[in-house]
């Protein structure tokens, strides 16, 4: 056999193809990581962002801490005194029929359900009788009175005319 001896001839044109092919493909993997880069951080930005609006969202959506209104609290107490039954205590008020007394003062307390009253009486014999009275028609005798007091009846205290006040009180629930 005969060895053959091929000789190849390198043509100089294709060697500046080839670089301009290789400087190509580099330019292309460099805009591509670079672009692929600036991407990534608008997608980190915008994740941040909505993690940041889900944040103000939930404290916006959670229930908050208030102070109690005030005039929330009155309210409910108004309802609750229009709704007691009061018609009892003013029908044994106005049916009370005692010479010598006389009704001052009448006050409700809606948060106790307390009711006092205060009558001028002509003597402190009649503050037993005027209990009586107010206890009448009731089995567990639920009027108290709670103190009978000597005052006069000029507030610049001349003169001999003497009268008594007492106070009775009452649960509201009791009547």
């Amino acid at each position: 056999m005969k060895s053959i001896q091929i000789d190849f001839i390198q043509d100089k044109r294709w060697r500046w193809i080839w670089i301009a092919c290789l400087l190509s493909g580099v330019l292309l993997s460099g805009v591509t990581v670079w672009q692929w880069q600036k991407s990534d951080r608008a997608i980190r930005e915008t994740g941040s962002r909505i993690e940041g609006v889900r944040q103000k969202l939930s404290q916006l959506n959670a229930p908050k801490e208030s102070l109690p209104n005030p005039r929330h609290g009155s309210a409910e107490q108004a309802a609750k005194l229009l709704q007691q039954d009061l018609n009892k205590v003013f029908a044994t008020i106005e049916n009370l029929k005692e010479p010598g007394t006389r009704l001052r003062n009448l006050s409700l307390d809606g948060a106790s359900g307390a009711l006092r009253l205060e009558f001028e009486i002509d003597s402190v014999g009649k503050a037993a009788s005027l209990t009586a009275l107010l206890n009448t028609g009731y089995d567990n005798r639920p009027w108290q009175l709670e103190s009978v007091s000597t005052a006069t009846s000029n507030p610049m205290g001349f003169g001999s005319a003497l009268n008594h006040r007492g106070i009775w009180s009452v649960q509201l629930d009791k009547l």
